[in-house]
């Protein structure tokens, strides 16, 4: 081979090798390479957080009825002496008679405050009387407390004839019959019941 044509084949073979492509620089990637997947954990945050709320609420919820429903075991002063357990306090433990005098001075018929029994409350607590009944053996009146508190290691006279009650006076004002007396001069039996209609007490004499 001449000379000048191997200095050109040399020259060829050394540029051609050398030369950059002038295909796209992506163009063998194309298809192939692709952008990283990015992880998304935004809905894995959401879902915990949301979790931790709801775990965190009915903690404070049972808090809070734990605080509501706190049970107390005193009673009020007002439900000992108003309350729907003062008859079952007030038994004949308490309460008890400790005079009835049945022979009025003169003819009991017209000395109607002559006869009168005294009604004592020995216990340490008030003692509501209220819709208590008082009656004799024959039953033919009866006399129902009104609205009344007997104080505690105190007494009240219940009388048979007419008056206005006070906190330590009652008035039966038994009338309706030709004698209104109540109680027998030779023996009689004096009954107490309370407002639920309960035996409280008997009281005899002869």
């Amino acid at each position: 081979m001449k000379p000048h044509i191997l200095v050109v084949f040399l020259a060829f073979l050394l540029f051609g090798c050398t030369q950059p492509s002038n295909r796209p620089a992506n163009d063998t990637t194309e298809g192939i390479v692709t952008a990283p997947e990015v992880p998304v954990y935004e809905p894995q945050n959401t879902s915990q957080t949301k979790n931790q709320s709801t775990d965190t609420e009915p903690v404070q919820n049972e808090t809070a009825n734990s605080s509501a429903e706190e049970p107390t075991d005193h009673i009020a002063s007002s439900e000992i002496i108003d309350g729907d357990g003062v008859d079952e306090l007030c038994n004949n433990t308490c309460i008890s008679i400790s005079q009835l005098n049945s022979d009025a001075e003169g003819n009991d018929c017209d000395n109607l405050n002559g006869e009168y029994v005294v009604i004592t409350n020995s216990c340490s607590r008030p003692c509501n009387l209220t819709g208590w009944t008082v009656k004799d053996a024959s039953s033919r009146n009866s006399y129902v407390f009104p609205s009344f508190v007997l104080q505690n290691t105190s007494s009240a006279s219940l009388y048979t004839g007419c008056g206005a009650d006070t906190a330590t006076q009652l008035y039966w004002c038994s009338s309706g019959y030709a004698c209104n007396a109540i109680w027998n001069n030779d023996g009689d039996t004096l009954y107490m019941i309370d407002s639920q209609g309960s035996p409280v007490l008997s009281y005899s004499y002869s």
